[in-house]
This record gives C-alpha cells, structure tokens and sequence, in this order.
C-alpha cells in the first residue's frame, strides 16, 4: 500500500549529504496523527497537515527533526539524567503539542519520546489530509 496519494514528481529536489548526492522521488500533503496525552491523562489524537513534504521510494524510517515541531508551534524537549543511579542513560524527551491561535497558542498535551541506543522515537499514523475531510464532509452532508 502506498501513502502517496496526492503527489508531484516535478517537486522532488536533489541536494548534497556526507557521502555523495541525494534526490527524492517527489513531493506530496500527508497527515500525520500523534497520540498525546493530555493534562488530565486522556489520550487523544493530534494531526498535522504537512504541505509538500519530500516523499522517498522504498525508505525504510521517517526521519523528524525538531525543527518540524517548533515551526508549529511545539516545543521539543530533552532532559538529562535524574541521578546517578537513573538507568535511563539518554534521559527523558518530549514533544509538547500546542494549538496555533491568531496571537498565541494552547497547551494541548504531550508525546512521551522513546529512547534506544541514543536515537529518539514517537509512534505516528499518516493519513490523505483531501480524502479525510472529503469523506467527512460528504457524511455530514448525508
């Protein structure tokens, strides 16, 4: 199954890395759902809508920086060790979700960031951002 449903071949872009040259396959709007938690410990889900996003063929990870979160509105954490004795030797990392507002923005709640091996990991679903609010929209019209 493929999670490119809306996409352009003509927005794929080449650029320089460590080792050589990269080029994606095109560009594409994808959703993609967090599951926070909120200040009163319920779960709930928080979706962002990501315009041209740089889609690759037959990548195996997603890679996320912090900088996609602070550009809207997030805060990304992480905080060192508690002790000597913490066995969580990366320490603790989290996402703080917030609603953009005009002149603001809201706490929402948060994503608990795991750790292995000095990487850092969140659990997402992606979704079709044109299909979902059409399928809605045609439900709430019938």
């Amino acid at each position: 199954m493929s999670v490119w449903w809306v996409f352009d071949t003509n927005g794929r872009i080449t650029g320089d890395q460590v080792n050589g040259e990269f080029t994606t396959d095109a560009s594409g709007t994808l959703g993609i759902t967090l599951n926070g938690v909120s200040p009163a410990g319920s779960v709930f889900a928080f979706d962002f809508i990501v315009e041209k996003m740089q889609l690759v063929r037959n990548l195996s990870y997603n890679l996320f920086p912090a900088s996609f979160f602070t550009r809207r509105g997030c805060d990304v954490f992480f905080h060192g060790r508690q002790s000597i004795h913490d066995h969580n030797q990366a320490g603790l990392g989290e996402i703080r979700l917030h609603e953009l507002q005009p002149n603001s923005r809201e706490y929402m709640g948060k994503v608990d960031l795991k750790s292995w091996n000095d990487l850092w990991f969140f659990n997402y679903s992606i979704f079709n951002p044109a299909h979902d609010v059409a399928m809605a929209a045609s439900v709430s019209n019938g």
